[in-house]
């Protein structure tokens, strides 16, 4: 409830306290470190710039309830800018910790390289609309894309300088129309992917360095280095792999480290500013490490393995006794009268008649599923003795029973019409 005089029966959501959370937990860091201050670099410097990574149902609460917080108090940088995304589903049905329908982040990582989710996350990433994470699709762009393109590349080209060239790297000779334009191609990809990942469009970085890769490829097939004279080709492609591994660092950081390794450079990747990314620094006479395939294939056995392992539905129920359930008054309902919720995209008011109960309230998500006009003078099921509950501030009287088909709804109707109030026995 709102602490003012004169609210009565004004409530604050939620989410208007959620977000001071972010500045308490800087300061709860700022503490931890011994460095008590340390937080108000991050709040109240005026060079820092604060964003927001958010689903798409939290921004009326990033973008007009927090910045109008922060510039009541006046003290506090207001967020620089707010990253938002849309939903991401599971083998085509919402994600659910209750049935077990769920993927976490610990689960994969004890099955996968952390790369191959990255790239498989920022390749579908749901920016614009929702998306849905299937094992199958994950496994093809790991195996056609990430190993096939981007790992190939990187190993044909260190394998070939390896059993060439002794693993040292050839000085070029004069460059022709062909070796200009994978010149150009190495300039435009790291002004383009670096332009994204500041706009905070990854899944075009990622595409705008997978361009490179692809151009790389196709750069080494027409040069045939296997047939002609080498030199120049290896000496581009050597430097291509570096240019690689600095603008996929953001994006896919332990490859990016890997092929540093392998390249034989002094640091880490990191080291080496963005700003030199398209620079052929790697000269005549440099030697590389000792090279490694990046990634492997994910077999069709490994994708099998995972989903029994990881993807079981839960239908094991808990026994209740029958006097539990005897508690619940279960009703056939008529829906009298359908409107949207004012607070909710997916969510519907229905007025129901319970007959002797008289007429309810009900806040129903079902919205996706059903149109208002086929949903007037229906009968549903209702469990009417459940304690009433504020559903995005609205107030509902029970719950309306419907069955779980991959995430969508299905209503619960008694075979022929009865009368409004009936029990359900």
């Amino acid at each position: 409830p709102v602490p003012v005089k004169g609210s009565e029966g004004k409530v604050l959501y939620v989410w208007f306290d959620a977000p001071i959370g972010y500045i308490s937990s800087t300061i709860e860091w700022a503490q931890k470190t011994d460095k008590p201050r340390e937080w108000e670099k991050y709040w109240r410097d005026k060079k820092c710039q604060i964003v927001h990574f958010i689903g798409k149902d939290n921004i009326p609460f990033h973008a007009i309830i927090w910045p109008a917080m922060l510039m009541a108090h006046k003290n506090y940088n207001l967020p620089w800018q707010i990253s938002s995304n849309e939903y991401l589903t599971l083998e085509g049905s919402k994600m659910s910790t209750s049935r077990g329908w769920v993927l976490w982040l610990h689960d994969v990582l004890s099955e996968f390289p952390p790369d191959y989710l990255r790239y498989y996350l920022l390749s579908i990433n749901p920016a614009r609309h929702d998306t849905d994470f299937s094992l199958e699709e994950f496994q093809h762009k790991v195996n056609s894309e990430l190993l096939a393109a981007l790992g190939n590349f990187i190993y044909r080209t260190m394998s070939f300088l390896r059993d060439k060239k002794g693993g040292v790297v050839p000085k070029p000779g004069d460059l022709k129309g062909i070796d200009n334009e994978l010149i150009d191609a190495i300039n435009n990809a790291v002004e383009d992917t670096g332009r994204n990942i500041e706009e905070f469009r990854f899944s075009q970085a990622l595409s705008s360095m997978m361009a490179l890769v692809h151009h790389g490829n196709e750069y080494f097939q027409h040069k045939e280095p296997w047939n002609t004279e080498n030199d120049t080709t290896l000496h581009l492609c050597i430097n291509l792999v570096r240019t690689i591994s600095i603008i996929m660092y953001p994006l896919l950081p332990h490859s990016a480290e890997s092929i540093w390794e392998m390249l034989n450079l002094k640091g880490t990747v990191g080291d080496d500013g963005w700003d030199s990314a398209a620079e052929l620094s790697i000269g005549a006479g440099h030697k590389i490490a000792e090279i490694k395939p990046l990634y492997e294939k994910i077999e069709d056995e490994k994708i099998e393995a995972f989903t029994d392992k990881y993807l079981k539905l839960k239908t094991k129920m808990e026994d209740i006794k029958f006097d539990e359930f005897k508690r619940m008054d279960i009703r056939v309902a008529e829906i009298k009268e359908v409107s949207d919720h004012p607070k909710a995209d997916r969510l519907y008011l229905l007025k129901v008649d319970l007959g002797d109960l008289g007429e309810r309230q009900l806040v129903a998500a079902i919205k996706e599923k059903y149109q208002k006009e086929e949903l007037v003078g229906r009968q549903v099921v209702v469990i009417t003795n459940l304690e009433p509950a504020h559903i995005r501030g609205v107030k509902s009287e029970g719950m309306i029973l419907a069955a779980d088909a991959k995430g969508e709804p299905i209503l619960l109707t008694p075979e022929k019409k009865t009368k409004p109030g009936a029990k359900i026995r």
